[in-house]
This record gives structure tokens, C-alpha cells and sequence, in this order.
């Protein structure tokens, strides 16, 4: 605690974890791999010895999503598409089901090449991460921290069905030669999604609920140069595959961890115009390291429901993120607010090694992880007692945080506000 008092400890000390956590974890065949930032980021280390336990809620609600175009729409806008009559006769078991339903078409004269209508559907998802981290100065320059997130997942999914012409006549053509029939097939159109997803192998699509713990990640912060007017520190972060990681067998993923290792680095400046006023710069990269893991394999563009799986090699992901903000302080009342921007980029994930079905097919897998990119603005407000501790005018030294993030725009990311709450101590 001495070493707190002849030491300057500013608000917002930053782990450089921002944007590294599931903020939202939501169906992984609905949004990106980015994490949009959760907090604004600083230059600023720990004094050494001083140990520096901090606990951060990250409150996120998803029912929306930018598409390849920049577009905003429902999350359920994925699961609106045109169903054939191959893929209800293919979803039947092999044999007498099969048949039958192929004789209903053929008497009311469908062509199995028609359509029975449109599935319909929405999603919307809340999650609650919980960030519990630990970090110490090392030295003046050197800060170490660990972070263990633990992701709290509730998805909400209704599906429909909207049928043709063609549908209703299937319907009422089952239903005169047998009204059980009838009602049999009424059903497997409505729940035609399911439908299609458990005749290929697939857990049903249902609401869900998640709980466990995230993908932990290891930081390291140095600074290479302060003095009255500017700071400048260089970061190393490690992700562990520790979390929940992508499932092949549910068509409705929800994985809280990628499933592979990362390593990042960011460089971050502090400009200091006055004792109240900083400003911050800062650019990151973080960095997949390729892993195999098994996959299913499309059968037509854009369709990620399929029987066939196979073990292929995710390649190297890329990430990179550029953000500046602006923070001012009220030393007598020991409250900072501050305001900033964020510009985050993947690249589009490609697969290698498949060498069981046509090379084509895996060209359609990694068109489904494009590029990704994000843009967004983000506020806070703390209160320290830091400054009244050294003074004298404060028993304990501690800092309370809120944040508050909004996407502005982007592409093939999810879209939703972000609340966050921090309480970080020290001693």
C-alpha cells in the first residue's frame, strides 16, 4: 500500500484484454470471430509490487447482424430459406417413409425439383461474461496479469414454416388418403429446420442455455518510455484454449473459446496534454495458430447443413485493431469519462488438407467464415479513490468502472450493445 502512495496510479490502468473476450458468444454459424472492445485502452503499468485484482461484468444483447454488404438484419434472416422437396424426402428414413411421401408428390402431380415453402426463424441471444483477473507490477515497467472469463449464454430460437401453393396441396392430398397422415406431414414441414439438421447428424436446433468458462488469456505489459508529457508500452497476450470450442455435430453452436491457441501484441501511446487530459493510440494484432479439427463439409454455397464431416486444417487467423480515445479527469472529485473508436479486421478463414470429397467443397467451408470488419465507438465513466488514498483522505485505494459500446458498422459480425462494470483494487 506505500508503494500505491508514492506512485502516480491513473483510472483505467488496462489490461489490453479488450475485445479479446466472448463478449457475445452467440450461434457460431450467425456471427464472426471478432469480439468487439468492451473498454478503453491505456499505456499505463502497474508500480512494482503492488498486486491488482479486478472483477469485470460484460452485459451483451444480439438479436442482429452486418452482412457481407454492410447491411444490418435479424439474426432469424439465416434461417429463412427456400426448402426443396428433396431435402423433406431426403430427411425421411430410407424405405417405406420415403416412398410413401414420394407417391403423395407423384399423385398430385409435384415435381420433386418444386419447393414446399420457406422456413422462418429468430434468434436473439443474451450473455453475461464474467472477467475475473489478476495482475501485478512486477517492476515500474513491468505489469503480468491472467484473466479467466466465465460466459453465461442464454439463445432464444422459434422457428417456422411458410408454405406454397405446392406445400398446402401435399398437405391436403395426405390428408384426404389419411388424416393422421395429414397431420404427420403438416408437422414435418413445420419443423422442416430440425427436419433437415437431425436427418443429417445434427442436434436439434432449440433455445439454449450455456454456462463455463471462456478461453484464458496471459498479458504481459512493458513500458518503454514515460516521462511528464507522453507514455509508451508494449503488449504480449497469450489465449489458451480453455473454453468450449466449436461443436461440428450442432447446427446452433454456441462455443465460449475458439478451440486454438492466439497470440497478440499491441502497441499503445499516452499523450498527456495536462494532468487531466489524455489522449490514447494504440494498434493491435492477434494471431491463430492453425489447427486441425473436424468440420462438416457443404454440399451447395452458403449451406452449412450436411452429412459429411471430415478432420481439415483451419489455417491462420489474422487480426488486427486500431482505436484511439480521449479521457478527462476531475481530480476533486476523482471521476474520469472518456470517449474512443475502434477499427477491427479478420481475414477470411481458409481450410486445408480435405481430401475426401470434391476440392470445391472446401472452398464453400471457408466462404463460410469471411472477412470480417467492425467499427465501434465507445464511452466510459470511472470513479478512483487512488489520489484521496494518497493523500490521506481515503482509507482504501480501489476503482469503479461502467463502459458502454455500440457497433457503428460492419460486415459479417454480430450487432448489439455492450454494458460492462469493472471494480479493480489494489494492494
Amino acid at each position: 500500500m506505500k508503494r500505491i502512495k508514492k506512485s502516480v496510479v491513473g483510472v483505467g490502468i488496462g489490461l489490453c484484454l479488450s475485445g479479446m473476450f466472448p463478449s457475445q458468444a452467440s450461434a457460431n454459424s450467425f456471427s464472426g470471430d471478432i469480439s468487439p472492445p468492451f473498454d478503453l485502452e491505456s499505456a499505463e503499468t502497474l508500480p512494482a509490487n503492488v498486486r491488482n485484482p479486478r472483477i469485470r461484468t460484460i452485459f451483451s444483447w444480439v438479436d442482429s447482424e452486418f452482412t457481407k454488404t454492410g447491411q444490418p438484419q435479424l439474426l432469424g434472416a439465416r434461417l429463412t430459406q427456400k426448402v426443396k422437396w428433396t431435402d423433406v424426402i431426403n430427411a425421411q428414413p430410407a424405405g417405406l417413409a420415403r416412398a410413401q411421401m414420394q407417391g403423395i408428390l407423384q399423385d398430385a402431380g409435384i415435381s420433386e425439383s418444386g419447393s414446399p415453402g420457406n422456413t422462418i426463424g429468430t434468434v436473439q441471444s443474451y450473455s453475461e461474461t464474467n472477467v475475473f483477473a489478476m495482475a501485478m507490477g512486477v517492476s515500474d515497467r513491468l505489469s503480468v496479469a491472467v484473466a479467466v472469463p466465465v460466459v453465461n449464454l442464454d439463445v432464444s430460437v422459434d422457428t417456422g414454416f411458410q408454405r406454397s401453393v405446392e406445400g398446402q396441396t401435399f398437405v391436403n392430398r395426405a390428408a384426404a388418403a389419411n388424416p393422421l397422415r395429414g397431420q404427420e406431414a403438416a408437422a414435418k414441414l413445420n419443423n422442416a429446420i430440425n427436419e433437415k439438421a437431425t436427418s443429417n447428424g445434427y442436434e436439434p436446433i432449440r433455445s439454449t442455455r450455456v454456462q463455463s468458462i471462456g478461453d484464458i488469456r496471459l498479458l504481459g505489459k512493458y513500458n518503454l518510455q514515460r516521462d511528464e508529457s507522453r507514455a509508451t508500452t508494449a503488449a504480449l497476450i497469450f489465449a489458451l484454449p480453455t473454453g468450449v470450442a466449436p461443436n461440428p455435430n450442432k447446427a446452433l453452436d454456441l462455443p465460449t473459446g475458439s478451440g486454438q491457441v492466439a497470440v497478440g501484441a499491441q502497441i499503445l501511446h499516452d499523450y498527456f496534454f495536462n494532468p487531466r487530459v489524455k489522449w490514447n493510440m494504440f494498434g493491435g494484432y492477434n494471431f491463430y495458430i492453425p489447427k486441425s479439427m473436424e468440420k462438416r463439409i457443404p454440399l451447395a454455397p452458403g449451406d452449412a447443413i450436411t452429412p459429411d464431416k471430415e478432420k481439415v486444417m483451419r489455417e491462420a487467423e489474422h487480426q488486427m485493431a486500431l482505436g484511439t480515445s480521449l479521457k478527462y479527469t476531475v481530480p476533486t472529485l476523482g471521476v474520469t469519462v472518456g470517449a474512443g473508436y475502434v477499427y477491427q479486421y479478420q481475414n477470411q478463414v481458409d481450410y486445408s488438407g480435405g481430401s475426401q470429397f470434391d476440392p470445391v467443397r472446401y472452398r464453400w467451408l471457408s466462404d463460410l467464415v469471411p472477412e470480417q470488419e467492425l467499427h465501434s465507438a465507445l464511452a466510459t465513466i470511472g470513479f478512483s479513490s487512488v489520489d484521496w488514498y494518497r493523500g490521506g483522505r481515503f482509507f482504501y485505494p480501489f476503482q469503479a468502472n461502467l463502459a458502454y459500446n455500440h457497433q457503428l458498422s460492419g460486415k459479417n459480425v454480430t450487432q448489439g450493445d455492450i454494458f460492462s462494470a469493472e471494480l479493480v483494487l489494489f494492494f
